[in-house]
């Protein structure tokens, strides 16, 4: 996949293993809650993509903080 392929609904639902009415209706869902926006040419663009990828929520934060912990003190038990 790259720029040149457009993911249409159906695309999306094959890559994703889900109903393509079930894509149909999420993208709606996004579009409603401001995720996505509409292009003139037709094509979807995800709105603040670039300050979603690389981040982790606070909870995957507090996880990986708590298997270190969890892993110095099975490594103190030896």
């Amino acid at each position: 996949m790259n720029e040149n392929f457009p993911y249409t609904p159906e695309v999306i639902a094959k890559l994703t293993g889900h109903k393509v009415e079930l894509v149909e209706s999420a993208l709606k869902i996004f579009q409603g809650l401001g995720l996505v926006e509409p292009c003139a040419d037709g094509t979807l663009y995800m709105t603040d993509i670039e300050l979603m990828v690389g981040k982790f929520s606070g909870e995957a934060d507090r996880k990986r903080e708590a298997r270190s912990k969890n892993k110095e003190l099975e490594i103190e038990k030896k």
